[in-house]
């Protein structure tokens, strides 16, 4: 034992140090630390989940989710999906023909599986939706190409927004080399 003094206390043997003051010093450091830990933990930045939405905003998302993946899976023939041929005939460089062939076709079927239901509700026509295509041109801007408008929303209702990646082969910008890439639909929906 170095500098100590042996004492007996009602049975129990303690040791009188100068060096106890650091373990008390000690103690308080690690509480502050962990108190500091645990500000920092709670006080961190929660990411929004579906949780946060509405039901009838989740329920609006998940429907239009759906209804892009329905039209993205491929035919029986294991040929390309209808959402592929779509955007295929929406590339810029296909012509105003081809790109109005598909806007049309789009928005005919869109606006079909947007009417359907279950059978337990019935879907009014008050749904309206905006379709836009993301992609990147030769000098790696991101580019939207306004597709589809089935109504306008002015900021008075609220959307929820259901996109899907689509493989895109040979498109490309207006004046720009076309190559095999992939293209973003976004659709942005919304009660009326």
């Amino acid at each position: 034992m170095v500098n100590g003094v042996r004492k007996e206390v009602y049975g129990f043997t303690t040791y009188d140090r100068e060096c106890g003051q650091l373990f008390a010093v000690e103690g308080l450091i690690a509480a502050l630390i962990m108190i500091t830990a645990a500000y920092l933990a709670f006080g961190a930045v929660i990411p929004q989940s579906n949780a946060d939405m509405h039901v009838s905003e989740l329920q609006l998302k998940q429907m239009g989710d759906d209804m892009l993946y329905i039209m993205d899976l491929p035919d029986g023939n294991a040929g390309a999906g209808y959402l592929e041929s779509v955007i295929y005939n929406a590339s810029p460089n296909r012509g105003s023909s081809a790109n109005a062939a598909a806007r049309e076709g789009f928005n005919a079927t869109f606006t079909n599986y947007l009417r359907k239901s279950t059978g337990a509700t019935i879907n009014q026509d008050t749904l309206r939706y905006s379709a836009a295509i993301y992609c990147v041109d030769d000098s790696g801007e991101v580019v939207k190409l306004p597709f589809v408008n089935y109504g306008e929303n002015f900021g008075r209702n609220p959307a929820v927004c259901c996109a899907r990646y689509v493989a895109a082969d040979d498109w490309g910008l207006v004046g720009q080399s076309s190559s095999d890439t992939a293209v973003r639909l976004e659709v942005l929906i919304w009660r009326e």
